[in-house]
């Protein structure tokens, strides 16, 4: 007899446990368990209430798929980027330019395909400030034209957006190649010191 009770009150405890209790049943399936949420419609709805694993367990609990407490978005701001950048001494160069064009840092070509390209280059004292060279290239009316482009003030810490604009020309007439240079961080970190900026702009390490 009371044994029959203890296994009821044990039933009863399993039907009103709290999804954190019920979390653990994420773990079989590769989800984790974190992350949990109650699937309204029981384990045949998980797969439309989460984007990582069908069903979590047998207890009508989805998990969202993602291992881990997350990314904390105020690590993602341009001023926490930089100060990142500047501490590994280096710069980051976002560019935005046709699919079709190609890049070259220090003379070497770089294979990143698409509209939008990010390149992490290295800056060798975070006191100074340096000189740049890229080179752009892009085919049109059936002919290469290219253009060199300096960025007269790379830092440790920078991170710049440089906008490529080379519109189609029509065969037999010349191309034009725009470039437009916006800082989203200046780099140099939080101390920066300002008289080392008067003193000379080398050129960077390439």
């Amino acid at each position: 007899m009371i044994f029959r009770c203890l296994s009821a009150i044990a039933a009863i405890a399993m039907a009103t446990a709290t999804p954190s209790a019920l979390a653990a049943d994420c773990s079989p399936s590769g989800c984790g368990d974190t992350s949990c949420a109650p699937c309204a419609g029981g384990p045949s709805s998980c797969q439309s209430c989460n984007t990582g694993c069908q069903v979590c367990g047998g207890q009508g609990f989805c998990c969202d798929g993602l291992l881990g407490e997350g990314i904390d978005v105020d690590s993602l701001t341009p001023e926490a980027q930089s100060k990142q950048l500047y501490e590994a001494l280096q710069a980051r160069l976002i560019f935005e330019l046709p699919e079709d064009a190609d890049v070259y840092l220090a003379d070497q070509k770089m294979m990143t395909p698409g509209a939008k390209r990010t390149f992490v280059v290295p800056v060798n004292d975070p006191t100074k400030v340096y000189h740049y060279r890229f080179k752009v290239d892009v085919v049109r009316g059936g002919q290469k034209y290219f253009k060199n482009y300096t960025l007269e003030t790379l830092r440790a810490g920078a991170i710049l957006k440089i906008a490529i604009e080379a519109p189609p020309a029509v065969e037999g007439e010349p191309a034009t190649i725009a470039v437009a240079v916006e800082p989203v961080a200046p780099g140099g970190g939080p101390s920066r010191d300002k008289s080392a900026d008067d003193a000379g702009v080398p050129d960077a390490a390439e």
